[in-house]
């Protein structure tokens, strides 16, 4: 079976969000005999055909970008959005998927990420060109989309023939409709994220003893993270450790003086496990609304590390409150505070936390799973 794998950016380097899912996604499915080839958008510096562990890239020329920091992501959310309407608007896009189609001969033409009128005109042209079965990934939560958004599955729903949703109240909306539909969560390597044995505190000039608060992300989302380190600094000595995508913004500036033998800045790791193996805990200061299952959540419940965040709808079904993490009620600062300093001085809590953590994670978002899971909706369909 060949499927071809449609989003705007699967570009390397794989640390975040959808890209990074689809990738993972595309690897599993050649260990299922199934050959995926990615359609994607094409960066300066790389290759416009090459394969990869397996995975066969071939990406088309957008618009002219670099991606920052070599980290592949837009310098602004603006660039963000003219890179995908440009992919999905420029007529060869769905030129070039019926030219691949002749080549490869696809069973499945598989779309991810979220819908607007511009792309579905893309894909409209696509599906009245190209007669295979078209299955869409729908990511993000239903409660947060915008109304209008769901009235375009009124108008573009027939588009699909199979829609795969993170979120069981996008299921409820679809079934009302007549969609076929299923509900399938993200998914993560629970091999590559896993408890490590690490010579890594060394090496960033950390004591075995030290306590170590750690946050990985993106540099926009540190709200609040001086305010709540300093209340806990006050109560418990302990370290803070940002790998973040970006630069600190510059009001964290005066913060990160104040802290500098306590705080530590590094970009997002390569190495992201054996980072999330010499913490004690992880936090996420912010709401994760963008995602049904946020990967960095995942990644670090996998490593057996206890959570502290805001409590969301989303990650209620990920974490329950008390034995994976605390879930705390947004933007309740001190109360976040309060539990970290509960776990900081529990070693066994946190243990038992992260135990429960991970064995949640294998459990419900393993993806050797996940990929069966899909692999089953692509035979059902062909």
């Amino acid at each position: 079976m060949k499927v071809c794998l449609i989003e705007s950016n699967v570009n390397p380097p794989w640390i975040e969000g959808v890209r990074n899912s689809i990738y993972l996604h595309s690897k599993k499915l050649v260990e299922l005999n199934i050959e995926p080839i990615i359609l994607t958008g094409l960066y300066r510096g790389l290759k416009a055909k090459e394969k990869i562990e397996g995975v066969t890239f071939n990406r088309i020329p957008v618009v002219s970008l670099t991606p920052r920091n070599n980290t592949g992501l837009y310098k602004s959310r603006i660039e963000g959005i003219i890179f995908t309407r440009m992919f999905h608007l420029k007529l060869w896009v769905w030129r070039k998927l019926e030219e691949l189609d002749n080549k490869y001969g696809f069973d499945i033409i598989h779309w991810f990420g979220h819908l607007d009128v511009l792309i579905n005109v893309s894909r409209s042209l696509c599906k009245r060109n190209i007669r295979k079965p078209f299955v869409l990934t729908l990511y993000g939560l239903f409660n947060s989309s915008p109304p209008f958004l769901r009235q375009l599955f009124r108008r573009f729903g027939h588009l699909y023939d199979f829609i795969i949703c993170n979120d069981y109240e996008w299921c409820r909306f679809l079934d009302e409709l007549g969609t076929p539909n299923a509900y399938v969560p993200d998914g993560i390597d629970v091999e590559k994220f896993k408890l490590y044995e690490s010579s890594l505190r060394k090496k960033l000039d950390l004591k075995e003893d030290d306590l170590i608060i750690l946050y990985f992300g993106s540099a926009k989302r540190l709200k609040g993270i001086d305010k709540l380190f300093e209340g806990i600094r006050k109560i418990i000595k302990v370290k803070l450790i940002l790998s973040i995508d970006d630069q600190v913004p510059t009001k964290y500036y005066p913060f990160i003086k104040k802290f500098k033998n306590d705080v530590k800045i590094l970009p997002i790791f390569s190495d992201l496990p054996k980072l999330i193996s010499i913490s004690d805990i992880v936090i996420f200061p912010y709401i994760p609304i963008q995602r049904a299952q946020p990967l960095s959540v995942l990644e670090a419940m996998a490593c057996q590390k206890p959570i502290v965040t805001f409590e969301t709808k989303n990650l209620v079904d990920m974490i329950r409150d008390g034995n994976e993490g605390f879930l705390v009620e947004a933007w309740n600062y001190k109360k976040v505070a309060e539990n970290v300093i509960n776990l900081l001085s529990n070693e066994e809590l946190r243990r038992r936390m992260g135990k429960r953590a991970r064995e949640k994670v294998v459990k419900e978002y393993n993806i050797n799973f996940i990929s069966r899971k899909v692999k089953d909706i692509y035979e059902k369909l062909v």
